[in-house]
């Protein structure tokens, strides 16, 4: 059991910001270290409503890509947070349920550029073209993005003051 009374710090490789600049339709973050259980994703566009979709796509263990469907005059930044776990749970519509499995990037792809001597940070990349890696491994769904709910019992919760 965790609990956290004040403010809880995470890694780099766990929350950060990401900016799609003017006429671009993506961006990459690369995990400064890879996963080891498959990350789940979430984002939150920061700002003005800017009317636009915006998806989390190609996720693995080095990283994830947030796409947009149409490039913007602005730059769009969002605020993300990854998660992992060793049991997380894939549930489908049709009520079964599936192991997440670790998907692992394909070692022929290029390497990130490094990032600066002492730069803990995860490596961002903004493309103005969408590129989709392959990626090597088992996957329980058609789809890299992975929406996890959790549920939790009135006495798991703790009490409030």
């Amino acid at each position: 059991t965790l609990t956290v009374k004040g403010h809880l710090f995470l890694s780099s490789d766990s929350v950060g910001e990401a900016k799609i600049k003017a006429n671009s339709t993506s961006v990459r973050i690369t995990f400064t270290t890879p996963y080891e259980y498959q990350p789940v994703v979430t984002i939150t566009m920061v700002g003005e409503p800017i009317p636009v979709f915006a998806s989390v796509s190609d996720v693995d263990a080095s990283g994830f890509t947030i796409k947009i469907n149409q490039s913007q005059l602005v730059d769009i930044v969002f605020s993300w947070h990854a998660f992992a776990s060793d049991g997380a749970k894939l549930t489908v519509s049709d009520g079964s349920v599936q192991d997440v499995i670790l998907a692992v990037p394909n070692n022929n792809q290029p390497a990130p550029a490094a990032s600066p001597i002492g730069d803990s940070s995860p490596t961002v990349q903004n493309d103005a073209s969408t590129t989709i890696p392959s990626n090597v491994g088992i996957s329980t769904s058609t789809s890299s993005t992975v929406e996890t709910i959790t549920q939790i019992s009135a006495e798991e919760m703790p009490p409030t003051q």
